[in-house]
This record gives structure tokens, sequence and C-alpha cells, in this order.
């Protein structure tokens, strides 16, 4: 029987090995259980038992378990199928969409991949807790159990039961489906800089040579035990005991705004350089893991109703400084002036797992956050700046680059496969020409238009066994 873990209130650190143990039942089992679930109450299933009495959804199970149970409404089962594919995925959670409880379904066929796919309530947490019928789509995470990546363990660690009640936790869940779909191994951007000029060009800089464990010690030491300490204390412990010696630490020198029970479009803290007249930035800062897409009056008792997205965009369009910091001490956002989308565009790291990464020195993931977090950075022209517009240069050279190479090469080549695949003899006219002409730019924008809609998630490109499977992204990989 598996050790259960009450009232966690820390994700699970996984590695690698922890995820490649996972080759069997018990070891699933096993692995919920560390993870702070209830195993107790783990059973065989009837496939009928559980409303899954069509021919889609039966064909493939070889055999279905109940591995967790939550409070009683918040299940893990575990499906050994035939094989595992999208169609057969949708058939599993159409059938359960419409039962009490939230779902989370484990699916293999031969323990070298695994899907962990969380029924996603589409009606929301608002809408009812007691609705006979809702909605649900899957969010599916697909692990190569052999070589899980950095992600996946980002991912898999947010699945620890740290919350209240199953709404709670499901909150939690979808935000670490979003990271499987948008975020890089150290750092969450979403279209603020370029993931590019990020992963590469950033390591040209002068500033990434330099030591950055001095601050990592600070911080390292801050943050031991902060989310036991920090979970269910307010705002204003939250300014005292953590975000200002983190503030101190990297730099700035923090001035107050609006006290910590004010709804006003006023930062929480205005930050200097030390001897700066200016602020170099504005900052937000919200009670420990506090929902920061959403109003959330369960962690944040005293500004619960503020949505911290369109205060973000006050403070931004209101031109006091031209960079905000928001954090909810676990997670450390950064948004520009200069954003496509104010709302939207950011800059995120988990601070909490980058001091994690490793006890003893910083990590890649630590230098991730404190070079673009760090006030030496701030100032015009300094590290934010060039990373920006480096970012938007790149964008630039890329475009450039592909309409040059578009019409120079691509173009030339494909017109050059449809004249080679006519099964005439004859000689070609202008007619000829001119079709062959209008034929490859209607193939060339087609291509084009795919491409544009997977690089911006209009299609399901990170679907597994589904569309990625024939996308041009898994060609071009």
């Amino acid at each position: 029987m598996c050790t259960i873990v009450y009232a966690m209130t820390i994700d699970v650190d996984l590695q690698e090995r922890d995820i490649q143990d996972l080759a069997s039942a018990d070891a699933i089992a096993a692995f919920f259980g560390r993870l702070g679930w209830n195993t107790n109450k783990r059973c065989q299933q009837q496939p009928e038992h559980l409303g899954l009495d069509s021919e889609a959804a039966l064909r493939p199970i070889r055999s279905v378990e109940r591995v967790a149970t939550q409070q009683d409404d918040f299940h893990v089962y575990l499906f050994h199928l035939r094989s595992v594919t999208v169609a057969h995925t949708g058939a599993l959670v159409r059938a359960l969409r419409n039962r009490q409880g939230e779902f989370l379904l484990v699916l293999t066929s031969d323990w070298e991949r695994i899907d962990f796919v969380f029924l996603d309530r589409l009606a929301g947490l608002g809408a009812g807790k007691d609705r006979a019928s809702v909605l649900g789509r899957p969010r599916v995470l697909s692990v190569n159990r052999r070589k899980p990546s950095a992600v996946d363990l980002r991912v898999l660690r947010r699945l620890t039961w740290t919350e209240a009640d199953r709404w709670a936790q499901a909150e939690k869940m979808r935000g670490a489906y979003t990271v499987a779909y948008w975020s890089e191994d150290f750092f969450n951007d979403r279209a603020l800089f370029s993931d590019h000029f990020l992963t590469t060009r950033l390591r040209e800089e002068p500033e990434w040579s330099e030591d950055p464990r001095p601050v990592y010690e600070r911080l390292h030491t801050l943050y031991d035990g902060a989310a036991s300490r920090l979970a269910k204390q307010d705002e204003v412990v939250m300014r005292t005991d953590l975000f200002e010696p983190a503030l101190t630490a990297l730099g700035f020198i923090g001035k107050p705004g609006k006290s910590a029970d004010s709804s006003a479009n006023e930062p929480d803290y205005r930050l200097f350089a030390p001897g700066g007249k200016g602020p170099l930035g504005l900052c937000l800062v919200y009670p420990w893991n506090r929902a920061l897409d959403a109003k959330d009056p369960v962690r944040d008792t005293r500004t619960g109703d503020e949505n911290p997205g369109a205060v973000v965009v006050s403070l931004l369009e209101a031109g006091e400084a031209p960079w905000v910091i928001m954090t909810n001490g676990k997670l450390w956002r950064l948004y520009s002036q200069h954003a496509r989308s104010r709302a939207t565009s950011y800059y995120e790291i988990d601070l909490e797992e980058a001091l994690a990464a490793n006890a003893a020195a910083p990590a890649e993931a630590f230098r991730y956050f404190w070079l673009l977090f760090r006030a030496a950075s701030f100032p015009r022209d300094g590290l934010l700046d060039r990373v920006l517009k480096g970012s938007e240069r790149y964008a630039r050279e890329l475009e450039e680059s592909l309409k040059d190479r578009v019409f120079t090469a691509v173009f030339p080549r494909l017109a050059q496969g449809l004249l080679a695949g006519r099964k005439t003899g004859k000689g070609m006219d202008q007619e000829d020409l001119d079709a062959a002409f209008h034929a490859t730019l209607v193939l060339l924008y087609r291509l084009l238009f795919f491409l544009y809609a997977e690089a911006r998630d209009l299609l399901p490109v990170r679907e597994p066994r589904g569309y990625r499977d024939k996308s041009l992204l898994a060609m071009r990989e």
C-alpha cells in the first residue's frame, strides 16, 4: 500500500528517474501517492461502470484501474489500451465529462509513452458546482518515459495535490498544462521577447558571464520553506517576509505605493536604483501562489476580486515606467510598455522552481531569472532594452530572410517540380507557364498559411498522436 502524504503545501521535486520508473500500474499508484494523492481506494474498474459503453470507448481498453481519489471527487484512472490515439482519448473524455467530479486519466499502451490527460471543464469554476451536465475537453501531456523533457517534469510536479478543494486543484492543473503548451525549459515567454534570442543570443551578452552566486545564495535562504510558511498568509506578511528582502537582493530600492488592501490602480511598489531619481519600473505583489490571470478570493482575502492583468494594463498606459514586475512570490512576471499586447505578453519565471533546480549552486534556470529581474538590467539601453530590441531586430531579419529565400529559392524549385510532373510531350507556351506560375503561387501560399497557423497555435500542432504527427512542424523537426 502506498504511503499517503496529507496537507502538502509544496510541489514534489521530480527527477528524470522518477518518470523512468513508471513502467507498471503499481509504479503509477506509488507516483501519485508520493504526490500527495490518496491511493487507499485503488481498485480495478469495469468500463461499463464508468459509462464507457460505446464501441469506440470500449474497443481499445485492455484494463482500467482507479489508482487515486482525493476528497471523493477528484479521480485518477489508469487506462491500459491496445493503442493510444486522439480518437480513443476523445471517446474516453466524452464518456466521462458528464460524470460528477474531476478526472485525470493516465493512458498507455506499452509503457514507453504515457499520456497524462486532464479533463478540463470548460464551464469554469464559477459555472456552478452541482451542474449535472458540463462541457469538457482533454488537455494532454504526452511523455516519453525513458527521456522526459524539462517541461514534462515542470508540469508533472504541478500535479502534486496542494490545494484545499478540487476546484482549486483543477485550476492549478489547468495552469500546469498551459505551461506544457507555451513554456521553454527554463522560462515561459508569452511573446514578449524572441525565444530564439533568449536561448541563443542572450548567452553572447557580456552579462551572461557574470556570477549570480551572491544573489542566488540570498534568495535561496529567503525561499527555503517559503511555500509552507507563506501559503495561507496575506499580502502584508508576503511583503515584509519575502518580497521586500527579495527586492533588496536584486538591487532595487522599493518604495511602497498602495496599501495591501487597496484596489486602486496604483503599484504596490515603485522600483528605483540606488540614488536614482525616476522609477526603473513598477511592481504588483500578491499573496503566495495567487492566480495572476483571474480573480482569486480564496488565496487573496484582501483584493481577491482584482484581475491583475487589468491592473498591469492601467499602469503601463499611465506611462510612469516602461516595465512592470508582477509576482505571487512563486511566479515572477515581467511586462513591457512596448509589448504588442500589454495584458497577455509577458516573460515568466517560477522562482521557487529555479532555486530548487540545484540546491548547491546556481543553475541555468536561475540565471534566466537573475539577468532579467535584477535592477542593473532596467535602465535605458540596459539588458532588458537590448533583449527587447534584439528580439524585434531578429524578427525583422528573419522576415527579410524569409522573403528572399521564398522568392529566390523556394518558388523556382516548386515551379520546377510542377513543370517536371507534366505528362505531355509538347513544348510549353506562355499559357502553360502562366498556369504553372499560378499553381506555384497557390501551393506556396497554402504552405505559408499552414506554417503561420502552426506557429500561432491556430492549428493543434501541440496535440500528440494527432495533428502534430502530420504537421509541417513534425516534418521540419
